[in-house]
């Protein structure tokens, strides 16, 4: 059962280079009407190992200072939606799916800050709490096991004309629980460095 246990806590915490890894946002909200898309790679590195999933992403604004974002990554998706209080804070929280042989689920809240410098240049951060989720069978026993992490990424925008951005960002992942059953463990390691590169198109 330890290494059934030590197998899970170890896919979950792969999984978590996933849909909780995928930033690239500023405070700044599409404003409503508008569109936002991009594609962009987002990983993490495990014990020397770059672990990276390409995606894509779309935003709308559906609300002053509130837009809605669709994010797949691998056979995963999250909807997420971002209410900013100007250009240079902004509160979020989402939800995800996936389902690779067994179910993945997950929920985060993030917070994002910036500081936009003319109409090129907008450094930002972004804090999340990601929890996640799987469930299913593993060599013929049945599983549940979920963990959560914190991470941290300081990241820039570079915005040409009014409508091409290009995303790159770097920082750290902290897993901070995982849970297997009855068991649970608080000493998942250090955590990881993680990175995003990613190119847009919109506002």
């Amino acid at each position: 059962m330890k290494k059934i246990s030590f197998l899970l806590t170890v896919v979950l915490l792969l999984s978590m280079s996933g849909c909780s890894f995928y930033h690239m946002q500023v405070p700044r909200t599409v404003p409503v009407g508008k569109f936002a898309g991009g594609i962009g790679l987002a990983g993490v590195s495990v014990k020397g190992a770059i672990v990276g999933l390409p995606g894509f992403w779309a935003r709308t604004g559906i609300a002053p200072n509130l837009d809605l974002g669709i994010h797949s990554w691998g056979l995963g998706l999250k909807v997420d939606a971002k209410y900013s209080f100007n250009d240079y804070i902004a509160l979020g929280g989402g939800g995800s799916f996936a389902f690779l042989g067994v179910l993945m689920y997950g929920a985060e809240g993030s917070v994002y800050l910036g500081l936009p410098v003319g109409k090129t240049l907008y450094p930002y951060a972004v804090v999340r709490l990601s929890t996640i989720g799987l469930s299913g069978e593993l060599l013929e026993n049945s599983f549940a096991v979920a963990g959560t992490s914190l991470s941290g990424v300081g990241g820039l925008r570079l915005q040409f004309g009014n409508i091409f951005s290009i995303y790159g960002e770097a920082g750290w992942n902290k897993p901070i629980v995982a849970t297997s059953g009855a068991e649970s463990s608080g000493n998942l390691g250090s955590g990881s460095p993680i990175f995003g590169l990613g190119v847009a198109l919109g506002y």
